[in-house]
């Protein structure tokens, strides 16, 4: 006789919904995507969270400490509806905050008077945001339709749904705008790299309130999708950049003779010398793979 339980149809597991987590001030309660350090008040982080709520950290006070007053965050805000993806602190406004979110707004708020915050609707998702080191009153934001967007805090208002005029456009990628940052070195010039696996380095003019930016070169570093890139802070035509693959380049973009001459102004007056350049420029970094099959091969 068979067993009747055999008969039996199946049922199908559902799952369980996790219950959403309640915010807490004094710690972030789901994973932390971004964070920045205060570079005039070197004992303050700001950390953003997918739990929607951007903090503040005193590094000067023990934070493993048990209680609201003696541990955790010194500050919660709560400017976002939805994951917090990217943040920064202001450099020459240092109590000012930046900070985009997956809620498709970027917002600006002074740390002390968070209630005064403002900012602006987006047509995607926010991938990445940055300041405008020589402008303290600009930011660029990355999106992840493929687009970069300039704004000036100014021109922002206290309700993001109202229209607000970015400076300039650019489309970047063809698909999100992962890596994004602003060379410190010369004015106007940006990188940006996405999930299409290339890097790309632009130029921004402004002559008579009008703003004209160009590609100066673009480069697949054979890093897969990128997801992250920065400028040297000591060298003025250096990036890293890392993505899927699991690499690290190292891009000398001064060894590209049409960026020396299409940047060769903004050096000249940023008082940057060039050395003569040899080589294609790109410096690959070992993985930990890559050193393993090294070794092997010595034995």
């Amino acid at each position: 006789m068979e067993n009747g339980s055999s008969t039996k149809k199946k049922k199908k597991k559902k799952k369980k919904k996790q219950a959403k987590k309640e915010v807490n001030p004094n710690y972030h309660v789901d994973a932390v995507l971004a964070l920045s350090w205060n570079r005039s008040y070197r004992n303050l982080l700001a950390s953003a969270s997918a739990d929607t709520t951007v903090k503040l950290w005193d590094l000067s006070r023990d934070l493993t400490a048990s209680g609201d007053e003696s541990g955790g965050a010194i500050r919660s805000f709560q400017v976002h509806r939805d994951k917090v993806q990217a943040i920064q602190w202001n450099v020459m406004d240092p109590s000012v905050l930046l900070t985009g979110s997956y809620d498709r707004t970027v917002k600006t708020f002074d740390s002390r008077a968070p209630d005064g915050s403002v900012g602006a609707m987006l047509g995607a998702d926010v991938e990445a945001v940055r300041w405008d080191p020589w402008d303290p009153h600009c930011f660029f934001v990355s999106l992840e339709n493929g687009y970069v967007l300039n704004f000036d805090a100014r021109t922002l208002s206290s309700d993001p749904a109202r229209s607000s005029s970015t400076r300039f456009t650019l489309f970047a990628h063809d698909g999100a705008v992962s890596a994004l940052d602003v060379n410190p070195h010369i004015p106007g010039c940006l990188v940006t790299g996405g999930t299409d696996k290339l890097v790309k380095i632009w130029n921004v003019n402004e002559t008579g309130g009008k703003r004209d930016v160009s590609l100066v070169t673009s480069r697949d570093l054979d890093v897969g999708k990128v997801f992250t890139a920065a400028w040297s802070p000591d060298d003025a035509l250096t990036i890293a950049a890392g993505g899927s693959k699991g690499k690290l380049q190292i891009w000398d973009v001064g060894a590209n003779a049409g960026a020396r001459k299409t940047l060769a102004t903004k050096l000249k007056n940023a008082s940057v010398a060039l050395r003569e350049k040899t080589g294609d420029g790109v410096v690959g970094v070992a993985s930990d793979d890559e050193d393993d099959e090294e070794e092997e091969e010595d034995v």
